[in-house]
């Protein structure tokens, strides 16, 4: 967890979402945190902030940003 992100405040997050083979996304502020179906930990980091994450029919990640 980044810390100095926690401490300023505001965090902002949505609800997870997991896609057809059983791994699940959630995000917080600027990163998206991937939970796979075998239990590995993976996060990814982006310049703006992440509003909103959706996996669609198709089984597509789609990653609605505040700019970008």
């Amino acid at each position: 967890w980044d810390v100095p992100t926690i401490k300023r405040g505001i965090i902002r997050t949505t609800y997870p979402c997991s896609d057809k083979e059983g791994n699940i996304y959630f995000n917080i502020n600027h990163k998206i945190f991937l939970i796979t179906k075998n239990g590995i930990f993976k996060e990814y980091k982006f310049d703006n902030l992440v509003y909103h994450i959706f996996i669609d029919k198709d089984n597509n990640l789609w990653v609605g940003q505040n700019s970008g």
